[in-house]
């Protein structure tokens, strides 16, 4: 077996099991009362901007598409289809991984054309009627396109594979930016002066080749090579699955190692009595959890736009819903970690769980609460709002806490949980 038939025999299996993800989230009524429609009705738009231009494109200046352009652009990502088990046989021959890396490579460039080329099938009419491109220009911007979604996959792939940590980090945000800024200023002066782009093809193509070269040639970095395959592996089986309404459980009292986000509770919580280590391991399995923390942005970034669009009368009524909303996401929180096994090991009484599910509640309120308040002072009183209205609303908070913990009490679920810890 040769590393192109290798190859091909993960990708075709790869492709089954996408297939049969979609399969679990679009069967056949999905399909005739929301796909077929929805395509056909976006078939009909597309075809009426050909014949009636839509007056919104007269608003989206050159700076503005190249940017989407660019965030379309570098969306992309490169798979090497590597395996755990490659380490047993193929990681000693140089040569067969080298020929793995080629053909993942030329999958993806011949992946890229149609993905482009379907892209600029759908700006085509925004790109003809509003900027007037020649047929030549349209050919210059899908090739443009091309050679930026390669080299920026090879770059991002290379960064992943080369550094750890916060450089890593650091450094593709560095890369992005710069790229994007080259991307944006080249395509609006390449519209006006074609020789920038046929200088910006030569030194893109070189700089890809270069790439193609190096990362051909690195050695070493196996186990990131899988790690990142993984994550590409199962990012759009995760998307679909998400869709669907099937979410992996995960647990909320696990830690992950090494913390960036509220790595030590000593400094909040110096004394580490049995309610500061129920409260502070309560926040860590909130602050180091993604899914819930975004779920919390989401609502924070609702409420600041409710609070910045409504009169000041209804203002008043937001933020105030706002603390007890978020005083609740709260409780839902904590149920959520009590019924992690080692809940019972942080309590040593009643009156102490209760006091921690109390400050808890507040604590997670007053951390989306806190800004809110700090932005609804600004936006309606200044720099005096900013100062008063978070000392307000920790007074606020507080109340709508304690009154949330006497109406919804909650049972102590001590013995139960130890009982489960022995058995």
């Amino acid at each position: 077996m040769s590393p192109e038939t290798s190859y091909r025999h993960r990708r075709s299996v790869e492709r089954s099991e996408f297939i049969r993800t979609w399969r679990t989230v679009i069967d056949w009524v999905v399909a005739l009362y929301l796909l077929i429609p929805g395509l056909l009705i976006a078939g009909q738009q597309y075809l009426s901007w050909w014949e009636y231009p839509p007056p919104w494109f007269a608003n989206i200046p050159p700076g503005l598409f190249f940017l989407g352009f660019y965030l379309f652009v570098k969306s992309s990502h490169l798979r090497l289809r590597i395996r755990e088990a490659d380490q047993l046989f193929l990681v000693q021959k140089r040569s067969w991984m080298r020929g793995l890396i080629r053909c993942a490579m030329i999958d993806k460039g011949a992946k890229e054309l149609w993905v482009v080329g379907l892209f600029m099938v759908g700006v085509s009419p925004l790109l003809i009627h509003e900027y007037h491109l020649s047929t030549f220009l349209m050919i210059a911007l899908f090739i443009y396109g091309w050679l930026t979604r390669m080299s920026i996959a090879l770059g991002r792939n290379m960064i992943f594979t080369r550094m750890t940590g916060w450089r890593q980090h650091i450094n593709a945000f560095i890369y992005l930016l710069i790229s994007g800024m080259g991307f944006v200023v080249v395509g609006v002066v390449g519209l006006r002066n074609p020789l920038l782009l046929g200088i910006a093809f030569i030194a893109m193509l070189g700089m890809l080749c270069l790439q193609i070269k190096q990362r051909l040639d690195q050695w070493g970095t196996f186990l990131q090579d899988c790690k990142l395959d993984q994550i590409l592996r199962f990012k759009w089986i995760g998307l679909l699955l998400g869709i669907s309404g099937v979410q992996p459980s995960t647990p909320l009292g696990w830690v992950r190692k090494n913390p960036w986000v509220f790595p030590q509770s000593g400094f909040f919580f110096p004394q580490k009595t049995g309610m500061d280590i129920l409260t502070g391991n309560v926040l860590k399995a909130l602050l180091r959890n993604r899914q819930r923390m975004i779920e919390y942005g989401q609502f924070m970034g609702f409420g600041m736009v409710a609070l910045g669009k409504s009169p000041v009368w209804l203002g008043w009524c937001v933020w105030v819903v706002s603390a007890i909303l978020l005083t609740l996401w709260g409780r839902l929180f904590w149920v959520a970690v009590q019924k992690n096994p080692f809940f019972a090991t942080w309590i040593v009484d009643t009156p102490i769980f209760y006091r921690g599910y109390t400050r808890v509640l507040f604590c997670i309120q007053f951390l989306g609460f806190l800004p809110l308040s700090i932005f609804f002072g600004a936006f309606r009183y200044g720099w005096i709002g900013a100062f008063i209205l978070p000392m307000v609303g920790a007074g606020v908070g507080w109340f709508v806490a304690s009154t949330v913990t006497a109406a919804k009490p909650l049972a102590v679920p001590i013995k139960q949980a130890r009982k489960e810890m022995t058995h």
